[in-house]
């Protein structure tokens, strides 16, 4: 990453980070055999690389984009194909709420103009950068990793998060998944649910089995529509 106080980055680099689909509760790496322990696994290198570049020489000069490689079909508030959405650099506004409308297109056209590259088609072309999240003078505190104490616990391979056993290292509070493995691998074998390869399943029926499974009896969200935005407006949260 650096070369004596350097920084060496490429001015392009994209990653990918596993755990984000969850699945493959019986054959999973580490013992992560649960949807919250491979997403608090994914959480975690998410953190880790955050960490490691804001502690590097490239910190001034970087931005970090973060999303999830498609969104998961399926009932939200707002729109079924809404996705989570993280930018980290020196150059974010701290502490602040932006109410911009933004979509995958307009964080692939801030990326090109960052970059200095010419847009890859009309849909980027005409997107709307995400000027509004940024701020004119950077903060160059960097940003220390906060380990999820449920990957500190069993059934997790002790050894998959070293700093478990720093006792100066930051935790978050420990979560419990509401079924062990095996409940998780018997209802993936039940629902005749296949992980060797991507998009193999029925969105609409993992949702629910991982609605069940995390929220148990609470009532599984029904697809809200136009009318419901509507009706709603007054009181609506903005989120």
């Amino acid at each position: 990453m650096t070369t004596a106080g350097v920084c060496a980055m490429p001015n392009f680099e994209p990653l990918l980070l596993m755990m984000d689909h969850t699945g493959s509760f019986k054959t999973q790496v580490a013992h992560l055999n649960t949807p919250e322990l491979e997403v608090s696994s994914n959480d975690h290198a998410v953190g880790q690389v955050i960490d490691a570049v804001s502690n590097s020489p490239c910190w001034s000069s970087t931005a970090i984009f973060v999303i999830e490689d498609d969104s998961q079909n399926g009932p939200d508030h707002v729109d079924a194909h809404r996705s989570i959405a993280f930018v980290a650099s020196p150059w974010v506004r701290p502490h602040s709420i932006v109410h911009t409308n933004y979509n995958t297109t307009s964080m692939l056209r801030t990326i090109e103009d960052i970059l200095g590259v010419q847009p890859l088609g009309l849909q980027d072309a005409t997107a709307e950068p995400m000027s509004d999240i940024f701020a004119m003078t950077p903060n160059l505190q960097p940003y220390t990793v906060i380990v999820p104490s449920d990957l500190c616990q069993a059934p997790v391979d002790p050894t998959l998060v070293p700093a478990c056993s720093n006792p100066n290292a930051l935790k978050s509070q420990a979560y419990r998944s509401a079924h062990s493995g095996t409940w998780w691998e018997q209802q993936s074998q039940a629902n005749h649910l296949v992980w060797n390869g991507p998009d193999k399943n029925d969105a609409s029926l993992y949702n629910r089995l991982l609605w069940t499974g995390i929220m148990g009896d609470k009532p599984y969200p029904p697809n809200a529509g136009a009318s419901d935005f509507a009706g709603s407006r007054d009181s609506d949260d903005g989120k």
